[in-house]
């Protein structure tokens, strides 16, 4: 299921749109969920799609193994399609509470991350540096 995800949206961010009217994405959404034995409702103010899946498997339900799952870390494959297309870098910055160990914290953009703010000054330090240096340099 993660590649068609990843192609999905993919093709989402090729033809970016704004606000709360977004027919091609809708489209796009509603084409990938219709292999899929999902009970699809649409707004009708919005775009907006909500997919109900009533049971994902037979036999009882093992929920603590679903909360268990690692969540995927999409951030990085989003920018690399980027990179494909402009010259650039990333910089990884952890936000570990603390008292949790990096190495076991949740990644940034997984749906289990917790954000320490007192990093994010750093975060946007660095942002700021690279900025003013390439302005120094190119300016």
């Amino acid at each position: 299921m993660l590649p068609q995800t990843v192609q999905l949206r993919r093709e989402i961010h090729r033809h970016p749109e704004l606000g709360n009217q977004l027919p091609k994405t809708r489209a796009s959404v509603l084409q990938a969920l219709q292999p899929l034995d999902l009970d699809v409702r649409l707004s009708q103010s919005t775009s907006g799609i909500v997919a109900v899946l009533e049971r994902a498997m037979s036999g009882p339900s093992n929920l603590q193994a679903y909360l268990d799952m690692p969540a995927p870390l999409m951030g990085a494959e989003d920018f690399s399609l980027l990179l494909q297309r402009t010259p650039g870098a990333m910089a990884f910055l952890g936000v570990a509470p603390d008292g949790v160990d990096p190495a076991t914290a949740s990644p940034c953009h997984s749906n289990r991350m917790q954000l320490n703010e007192s990093a994010m000054v750093h975060g946007v330090a660095l942002h700021a540096a690279v900025a003013c240096d390439f302005l120094h340099q190119h300016g």
